[in-house]
């Protein structure tokens, strides 16, 4: 791998299906293969306090069988990444289901992001926006706008 040359990380649906060790892993590595600036960006199912049980019954026959509280993802990817937002959703998909999505960016105080790359990135919003796409006439169509270029 080019560590320290990609500004985004996609780990999408991925991080349920592994135990914490190998959660832990992934967040390292994802953390040495982002610039200064860069970020790594997580979706996966998560409880939450006051799921219906419909919601919990589908997480919980997941594949993935490592599916955790929000608070259980944030530890994980604090050990690696000092920013990390978070934006759990209940509405992404058209079954009930809860997501949590991640946004974890390497700061790294010895390197300083220029002007230049620092006008390269993407929001949550704008990912959510992308993800909550809906199905139009047999064609995909976004709500609002695309996913801008990364």
């Amino acid at each position: 791998a080019d560590f320290g040359e990609f500004d985004r990380v996609l780990a999408i649906g991925l991080v349920h299906h592994l135990d914490d060790p190998a959660a832990v892993n992934l967040f390292t590595l994802a953390q040495q293969a982002l610039r200064p600036g860069g970020k790594l960006i997580t979706l996966d199912g998560v409880f939450t306090p006051n799921q219906s049980w419909l919601v919990k019954r589908l997480l919980k026959s997941d594949r993935g069988k490592h599916v955790r509280t929000e608070s259980e993802y944030l530890a994980l990817a604090r050990g690696s990444f000092r920013q990390v937002e978070t934006f759990v959703s209940a509405d992404l998909f058209r079954i009930p289901y809860t997501t949590l999505i991640m946004e974890c960016t390497f700061l790294d105080d010895r390197k300083p992001v220029s002007a230049a790359r620092a006008g390269c990135h993407i929001h949550l919003d704008e990912l959510l926006l992308y993800a909550n796409d809906t199905w139009d006439d047999g064609e995909w169509t976004a709500r609002r706008k695309l996913l801008p270029a990364f």
